[in-house]
């Protein structure tokens, strides 16, 4: 399962995720896209210093005022210990994580079909 999270990983976040940005600054392992319409996306691969790196978005969002509205981008897979907190104490609402799912490798000779779990997107908005 680890390979295949990191093949994930690789290809479909943080320059992939902000393609058609308007605007993308990286800090650190930080993505940070300004995308038309005001809209922030913020994606990472891994987080060193997670209440750093939110303290500095934070203090993007407050200064910017053409940002009307931010998403910081989770996953279930992701280790980021204190995100959350570092979230909440910058008064960063964020909504459940998005859980990667992949499907389950079976054989052919088992004659299940594969299944596929629900993925949920996670937003969190900036006051």
């Amino acid at each position: 399962m680890a390979d295949l999270l990191a093949e994930y990983d690789a290809h479909l976040r943080t320059s992939a995720e902000v393609q058609g940005a308007v605007d993308v600054q990286r800090r650190g392992p930080v993505w940070i896209a300004l995308f038309s319409g005001g809209r922030l996306f913020v994606a990472y691969d891994e987080l060193d210093v997670p209440a750093a790196r939110v303290a500095e978005v934070a203090a993007l969002i407050s200064g910017d005022d053409s940002i009307q509205h931010a998403e910081w981008k989770t996953r279930t897979h992701d280790h980021a210990p204190g995100l959350q907190a570092a979230l909440g104490s910058a008064a960063i609402s964020s909504a459940p994580a998005e859980y990667t799912g992949l499907p389950a490798r079976l054989s052919p000779e088992s004659g299940a079909a594969p299944r596929y779990p629900s993925i949920e997107a996670a937003a969190s908005t900036a006051p």
